[in-house]
């Protein structure tokens, strides 16, 4: 009975190591300075808001990002798998207005 709690441990912990190490592959980290796309959700954005917005990763604390628009720094951390990151540079750390802060939906508005 206790061989078999402990093989089922192993082979969770192997499980989870297989999904981390897809996870890190499908998600590379991003670094500061990169332009990414956020989706904006539904309930945060009226009918003729636009679906993505984008940002600069403005700063990385291990796992969580901080986020730059140029309307403010968005007041939420963000992981790495709720946004994409752009092949080309759209926006740069200087056109973001590092004095404010903003949620998304409100940044999401206000490009409206």
């Amino acid at each position: 009975m206790i061989q078999n709690r402990v093989a089922a441990r192993m082979g969770l912990e192997l499980q989870a190591e297989r999904m981390l190490r897809s996870s890190r592959q499908k998600f590379t980290p991003a670094k500061p300075g990169d332009t990414v796309r956020i989706r904006v959700p539904d309930v945060d954005r009226g009918r003729m808001d636009p679906q993505n917005k984008l940002a600069v990763v403005v700063a990385v604390d291990n796992v969580f990002y901080t986020l730059g628009t140029k309307e403010g720094v968005i007041n939420q951390l963000y992981t790495r798998n709720q946004f994409a990151v752009c092949k080309e540079q759209i926006l740069t750390h200087e056109e973001v207005a590092t004095d404010q802060s903003v949620s998304l939906r409100k940044s999401s508005t206000l490009v409206s």
